[in-house]
């Protein structure tokens, strides 16, 4: 039976292969960002605390802010435990960081895509009040008034389709809202 040597203590100068930080060690401008990206990871057994370490060391010198991990590291954590998520289905910290995972866990910055503009069509201050905006421009909007009097609506629809969906969908509303007899034609080519 073969016997395994006896463990060396970590610093030991007969360990063999690379340090995980060079002679000076684990920057000590880290330490404290470090440790709060610890404390903000979700628990996990085993969890290297010093490949994490490194990992986290090598992030932060590949352009990522110690904020930005500390923060993904606790939107992790909250994701984990809203879904529940078994100890043993939570990814090492180290892998975590070296596969950029962080990035996931990120708020954006980016502003949010500014809303549609109102419709700007002849019938919209009238069925604003009746109608939701994006159905209008889908369907209503992009027709013409052909004509319009006291008893008459003639809408003129770019296709058939359209037409056919109006007439279908949305004329009964406009007679309703409108208080005049509602037609819907195809536009003619030009």
């Amino acid at each position: 039976m073969r016997q395994r040597p006896p463990p060396h203590p970590v610093g030991d100068a007969t360990v063999k292969g690379p340090a995980l930080f060079p002679a000076k060690g684990f920057p000590p401008d880290l330490a404290v960002p470090f440790a709060a990206f610890w404390a903000a990871y979700p628990r996990r057994v085993p969890n290297p605390r010093a490949v994490a370490a490194l990992a986290f060391a090598k992030a932060v010198k590949q352009g990522a802010t110690t904020d930005q991990l500390i923060a993904a590291a606790s939107a992790y954590a909250a994701q984990m435990k809203a879904k529940g998520t078994v100890e043993e289905f939570i990814v090492h910290a180290s892998t975590f960081l070296r596969q950029q995972r962080f990035l996931d866990y990120l708020e954006t910055t980016e502003e949010a895509p500014p809303a549609p503009a109102e419709p700007v069509h002849d019938l919209w201050p009238e069925l604003l009040a009746h109608m939701d905006a994006s159905d209008f421009r889908a369907w209503i909007g992009r027709c013409e008034v052909a004509s319009r009097d006291g008893n008459a609506l003639v809408l003129a629809a770019p296709s058939t389709f359209i037409a056919a969906r109006i007439r279908q969908d949305f004329v009964q509303l406009l007679q309703r809202v409108l208080e005049c007899r509602v037609t819907v034609t195809v536009e003619t080519a030009r």
